[in-house]
Order: structure tokens, then C-alpha cells, then sequence
């Protein structure tokens, strides 16, 4: 009865769909709510796919049929994974317009010379109307769709490698011939391997840490899945915080169906890249996850004249010829997010060539250096460089850490150059002299050379924190409207933009010069480890005269971090890094132990740092800065990460009333240093009893309580809730972990 009635919601739920107005995103497998629409045509029933086979490689065969523009892959186990769902037309939840866009390898969205965006399905716009060409190409074939009355041309290419399937849209081919159109977004094979209603299994999508939707969990009226890879672009200016917790920081997905699975990776265009996931339920009887590429950027920009909001958009599209995902596929015991987080870390080993990092330190810190802030000297307002934590400061803190059996430590240094905390853009090493100044810094790196301390002080490249005659906002990175692109700290009660303390993003163009004077500078100070936390993070265009899309922007910021890497025994410490950084780290600090926590996601994993424990050295998050100490001890115990801490020596109320550091609640040295040893001790042995080791296995065994399996044969349970627990006759202690091995 319950659900006959949510199928009767369900149909006018899709009746009333086609005549609403929708939004400019574009979820792939669906016209979004509220777009325009194109004239659809049904199918007919008579209609049937004749499926010819043209590649075989590795087990893994490719076949097509060129009258219906539809491809299937049959994998190794003889699963087929269609782009088109084989009874779609039976599908009672979904109205014509998704039935198309089911039948369809692409969706392209468009914006008309009001702005307003559009978006028209390949089956429907082009296959119905005979207005595209196929041809096999080598392993594979090639669909070059003509949209007539929009005005576009664009060629799509899939094809098999040994590895599996390679879907690609050719942007380098993409025409457009309607001056009143332009092409915004493009939908790949938005249901490809699409789970019918009622599949046991889950999406695998990278918020975070990782998250998982259940097919049979997820909250069906929740707003479907979409993150932008790499976090959203930031040379677009926001007066308000999105709201979104965390990024998308792994160019990778997935789909696991009852005892088969594939993986998502996307090789090339990441940066131009929107995963989007949506269960079964509401408007359709399948379930469907897939990538959406960006062709041009847009903003929306208020024009107080005349007291509107415009769309305006770029001059430019993608730099990239081609932007591509492979689908990987997994059956049996490794047709789940740890098998897909296996699969990744091979490709990164086998094809990023990354190389793996010894893990030999349990424990890294990050000292605060200095703060810029206003005080009362004699009655009058001075502002001045707070010194939070010295440099013989930090010595003598290393020292106490020595002598609590504290050792080896990685000390990362945040604020410690000219400037403190607000200082121009950094052309070369300049201490800061209200820290001790270099004769202090240089007895800082001999303390550190000598007693096997890894010392990573942070360099800023992307941030324009305080202008200078050499770099002021004639070399800040552009917004869309050409104006220097603003980034503004957010109040905490309303997520409104702090207006009086704005920064700016150094153009990609400035940084080759930048990074060769850096490095020159490096050179001389004879130092072989550096931080370059905001170049692991950060990625942007430049929308400027001399225009740099994200994805050009990709390629700078590997030749810059090439450039660091190559110096005499450089290793260099990244902290969140996205995955156009990892090949470039010899440390990853604050990894992300949680999602977002979307209304449609239904379980955290740690897919981060399954897929590059072994690989990377890793730490948690700043464990001062989470709400629950304890646990976040206990998530260095599940992934066999290291602990990370931020600390500072005085001055704490400075901090507590600056915007930029009022997250800091607690970090005092002389609070924090007894904690850092007992936790230390704890985590340590663990630590190097997995040194080196991947991660084989992980799952929830009950409520609270994660077993993780190590590739020597270490096996942890992690305790999480607030009682003890026995596991096949062990009792862990509550809020414990115990491991064997």
C-alpha cells in the first residue's frame, strides 16, 4: 500500500517535472529541475538494441550499436554494464525527458543570450534526428554528436586500454556555430552501470574522507550528490560561505552492485570536474553516478544599476584536448570501496609514478611563528608582529618532546618569515626578526639537523595576503568580471564575508619567476624540506588578459612543485593535498577523517587513506582543533596515520580575537606537551607496526566499532563507542583500540 501511494506521488511528481523551469546544474541522467526543455521523443517499443562487438583486450570487451548510439562493456565475470539501462522504457518512476536522457551518452547544457541555461539529452537532440556520424577508432569507437538547432558539434571517444573502459569528450574538437548559444557543461554517460531499484550496493563519492550512499539508505528526497573535484573555483568572488564542509579532494568514484563493482577514475580534465550521484526512488527507477565536465565557467554577477543579477561568463573554454575517465571493474571480494581504493592507488603507483615513502614518524607539529595585531602601548593603538611562537622557542619545545621519548618529530612552521601572519608575497627565506631572525632560524635548522628532526617551514605561493611594488593586485588572478578575484575569511554566525580583510590569489602566470627565486633563495639556506601546504590545496584560474583555466592551471602547479622536488634531497610537505598534488609529497598532514555529512550520503569511510596508506606518509587532522580529542586518536589507530598537532607558546588571546585564527580554542604549549607524549607513546608502536604496510581490509563490524586489515597481517579493531565491546572472543575497551599482529 505504502508503496503503491509513493508510486502514484512518484507519477505526478514526473507529470508536473516537465512543464517546471530549472536551475543551471545539471545532474547527470536528469534535466534538472527547472531548466528548459526541448521537444523528446518517445521510443517506441519496437525499438531494440543489436549490440556489435568491436575491441576485446585483457578479457574485457567493448560493443556498440551505431543505429541507437549505445555501448556496453562485458567485463572478465561476463557482467555487462550498459550506458543505457536495457529496460529502461519499463521504468515506471521516470517520465520521457529521463527516459531519454537514460538513452542517451551525453547531456549538454547550454546558456541562451538571457542567460538562462538549458540542457537537451544526445538521444533526443541529435541519434532521433540522424545528426551524428560513428566510427571505430583503435580498441574503440567514436560518436561525433551535431546538436542543429543549438548550434554544436561535439565528438565523444570510448575505448579500451587493458585496464577497461575509456569514455572521453574530445573538447578540443567542440564547435559552436549559434552566436546566441553558448556551451556551459557536458554530461558523460550519465547512466553508465545505471543499479535498478531495489540492487543491494552503494556509491562510492570522495567528499572528504569518503562516503558511501546506500542504494536501499539514502534519503531519496535529498538533494542528489554533486561536488566539484578539487573544491569550487576561487577566482569566483563569495560574499557568503557555500556551507559545504569538505572537498572532493581524489578524482575518483564508484559504484558497487551486489558482487560486482566499478571504479571511476578521471585521468585528464579533473579540475573541469563535477561528480554527481543520485539514488532510485523519486524520478527514477535507477540509480546513477557519472561526471560532468565544465566547457566554460560561469558566475553570477550583480549589476546595482540596474538592480539584476547576471550570468556572465568566460572568454575562454577548457585548455585540455580531451577530458577522460576510466571505468575499472571488480567482482567478488574486491568489488567493494576498498578494492576501488586499490585500484586507484595501483593507478597512481603504475601511471601517476608515484614513488612509495617511508613512514618513519609518528608524530608531526605545527608551530604558530607571529601575528599581525593591534594593541594598547601607552594608550595608543600599535600595530605590530605578536611573536606566538619563537624560534628559540621552539627549540626548547623540541627538547621537552626529547626528553618524554618524543622522537622522531616532523615540525611543520607556519607564520614564520617576514611578516608573521600577513606578509607579501615571499620571494626568498626571510625570517621574521620578532622571532629571532635568521641567526635564530639558522640555529633552529642546525637543532633540527642534528637530532633527526624533519623541519618543513611553510612557503604561501598562491596567496596575496599584503600587497608590494613587486606583487599588488596588477598581478592578482582575475575574476570572470576582470576584477581581482576577493577572498574573504566568513563570520562564523552568519557565514557572511568579512569585507575589511580581504586577500587575493597570486596569478598562475606569476609563478614561475616566483618559485625560481624561492628556490634560489632555498639553495643558499641549504635546506631540504620545505611546506607547500596552500600549492597542495588550492587551484584556480585566472580569468585575466593572459587567461589560465583551472586545468592549464593543473599543469603550472606540477611544473612548479617538479621544480621544488628536484632539488638536492627536497622532500616537501603537503597537508590536504587533491590528487593533481600527490605525486609530489613526501608527507600528506590533516587528512580529512569525515564527509560533509549531505543528507544523501549515509556512512563516512576512509578512502583517503586507504587508497595511500603505504604509499604517502600520512597524519590526521590537528587533533587540538577537533570537538572530540579521543576519537581522532582513535582514527589514527583505524588508518595508521600519524598524529598531528598545532601548538603556540604565548600570546593566546591574540588568537582568540583574530579572524583568521579564532578556530584555535586550545593549543598552548604548555597544556598540549604532556599530551602530545601520552598520545605518542599509545599510537607509536602501532604506527611502525604497520609502517609500510597498505590497507587490505577495512569494514564496520557493528555499530561504532571498524576492523582494519593491514598487508603484513596487522589487524586492528577500533572501539568508537562509549562501552566495551568483545569481537570473536577479544574485548576492546570503550573508546580503545586493540591490535594483534
Amino acid at each position: 500500500m505504502q508503496s503503491s501511494r509513493l508510486r502514484a506521488v512518484s507519477v505526478i511528481l514526473a507529470l508536473a517535472f516537465i512543464f517546471v523551469l530549472s536551475a543551471a546544474a545539471v545532474n547527470p541522467g536528469e534535466q534538472a529541475a527547472g531548466e528548459n526543455t526541448v521537444p523528446y521523443y518517445a521510443r517506441s517499443e519496437k525499438d531494440s538494441y543489436e549490440y556489435e562487438t568491436i575491441s576485446e583486450l585483457n578479457g574485457i570487451s567493448l560493443a556498440v550499436d551505431k543505429n541507437q548510439a549505445a555501448i556496453m562493456v562485458t567485463d572478465t565475470t561476463g557482467k555487462e554494464w550498459h550506458s543505457t539501462p536495457p529496460d529502461y522504457m519499463e521504468d515506471e518512476l521516470s517520465n520521457s525527458a529521463t527516459k531519454m536522457a537514460m538513452a542517451s551518452l551525453i547531456l549538454v547544457s547550454y546558456a541562451d543570450i538571457t542567460g538562462n541555461i538549458t540542457t537537451v539529452n544526445g538521444y533526443a537532440a541529435s541519434v532521433r534526428k540522424s545528426t551524428y556520424s560513428v566510427r571505430e577508432i583503435n580498441n574503440g569507437i567514436r560518436f561525433t554528436f551535431t546538436f542543429e538547432r543549438e548550434g554544436f558539434v561535439v565528438p565523444v571517444e570510448f575505448w579500451l586500454d587493458g585496464a577497461g573502459l575509456n569514455a572521453s569528450v574530445v573538447m578540443g574538437e567542440i564547435r559552436e556555430t549559434n552566436q546566441n548559444f553558448k556551451l556551459i557543461q557536458i554530461a558523460l554517460l550519465p547512466y553508465f552501470g545505471a543499479a535498478k531499484l531495489g540492487t543491494s550496493g552503494y556509491f562510492l563519492v570522495p567528499d572528504g574522507c569518503g562516503a558511501l550512499i546506500e542504494y536501499d539508505k539514502s534519503n531519496i528526497f535529498a538533494e542528489h550528490y554533486q561536488q566539484r573535484v578539487y573544491g569550487g573555483e576561487l577566482s569566483t568572488t563569495r560574499l557568503e560561505a557555500d556551507g559545504v564542509k569538505r572537498q572532493a579532494l581524489l578524482p575518483v568514484f564508484g559504484s558497487k552492485q551486489g558482487e560486482e563493482a566499478f571504479v571511476g577514475i578521471i585521468t585528464s580534465g579533473a579540475p573541469r570536474a563535477i561528480i554527481s550521484a543520485k539514488a532510485a526512488g523519486i524520478d527514477a527507477g535507477y540509480s546513477r553516478i557519472g561526471v560532468t565536465f565544465i566547457y566554460r565557467e560561469t558566475d553570477m554577477v550583480f549589476i546595482e544599476k540596474k538592480n539584476q543579477t547576471v550570468r556572465i561568463f568566460e572568454t575562454r573554454h577548457s585548455a585540455y584536448d580531451r577530458h577522460t575517465v576510466r571505468y575499472q571493474f571488480q567482482s567478488g571480494q574486491k568489488a567493494d570501496y576498498v578494492g576501488m581504493a586499490e585500484t586507484y592507488r595501483n593507478y597512481l603507483i603504475d601511471e601517476a609514478g608515484i614513488d612509495l615513502k617511508e613512514e618513519k614518524i609518528p608524530v608531526y607539529i605545527n608551530l604558530l611563528g607571529g601575528i599581525r595585531a593591534t594593541t594598547n602601548v601607552l594608550g595608543f593603538p600599535v600595530n605590530k608582529i605578536h611573536p606566538l611562537t619563537d624560534f628559540a622557542a621552539a627549540t626548547d619545545f623540541l627538547q621537552s618532546l626529547k626528553s618524554d621519548g618524543v622522537s622522531p618529530v616532523g615540525l611543520q612552521y607556519t607564520n614564520w618569515q617576514k611578516g608573521g601572519d600577513r606578509y607579501p608575497v615571499q620571494t626568498a627565506i626571510k625570517p621574521e626578526g620578532k622571532l629571532g631572525g635568521k641567526s635564530g632560524f639558522k640555529k633552529l635548522l642546525d637543532y633540527c639537523g642534528q637530532n633527526g628532526v624533519k623541519l618543513y617551514p611553510d612557503i604561501n605561493l598562491t596567496d596575496i595576503r599584503k600587497t608590494s611594488f613587486r606583487y599588488g593586485t596588477g598581478s592578482a588572478a582575475k575574476s570572470i568580471q576582470k576584477q581581482p578575484a576577493m577572498q574573504y575569511h566568513y563570520r562564523l554566525n552568519n557565514n557572511s564575508a568579512i569585507l575589511s580583510e580581504a586577500t587575493f590569489l597570486l596569478s598562475p602566470n606569476r609563478f614561475y619567476g616566483l618559485s625560481d627565486m624561492l628556490i634560489k633563495s632555498i639553495r643558499k639556506w641549504d635546506m631540504t624540506s620545505i611546506g607547500l601546504t596552500t600549492l597542495g590545496q588550492k587551484l584556480y584560474s585566472d580569468f585575466g588578459g593572459n587567461h589560465v583555466s583551472r586545468d592549464k592551471a593543473e599543469d603550472i602547479w606540477n611544473e612548479v612543485l617538479s621544480k621544488f622536488k628536484q632539488q638536492p634531497q627536497m622532500e616537501i610537505l603537503l597537508s590536504s593535498a587533491a590528487g593533481y598534488a600527490l605525486k609530489y609529497a613526501d608527507v600528506i598532514t590533516d587528512t580529512p577523517s569525515s564527509s560533509s555529512g549531505f543528507d544523501c550520503t549515509t556512512e563516512d569511510v576512509p578512502f583517503y587513506q586507504i587508497a595511500l596508506k603505504g604509499l604517502i606518509p600520512l597524519s590526521v587532522e590537528t587533533l587540538n582543533h577537533l570537538p572530540d580529542y579521543r576519537k581522532g586518536l582513535l582514527f589514527a589507530a583505524e588508518t595508521g596515520a600519524a598524529l598531528q598537532y598545532e601548538i603556540f607558546n604565548e600570546n593566546e588571546q591574540l588568537l582568540k580575537d583574530s579572524h583568521y585564527y579564532s578556530h584555535i580554542i586550545n593549543g598552548l604549549m604548555s597544556e598540549w606537551i604532556n599530551k602530545i607524549a601520552d598520545g605518542f607513546r599509545e599510537i607509536a608502536p602501532l604506527y611502525q607496526a604497520v609502517s609500510g604496510a597498505t590497507i587490505s581490509g577495512h569494514r564496520r563490524i557493528q555499530p561504532g566499532v571498524a576492523k582494519t586489515v593491514y598487508s603484513n597481517g596487522v589487524v586492528v579493531i577500533v572501539n568508537y563507542n562509549n562501552f566495551d565491546i568483545v569481537h570473536e572472543g577479544t574485548t576492546v575497551k570503550a573508546l580503545g583500540f586493540h591490535w594483534e599482529g
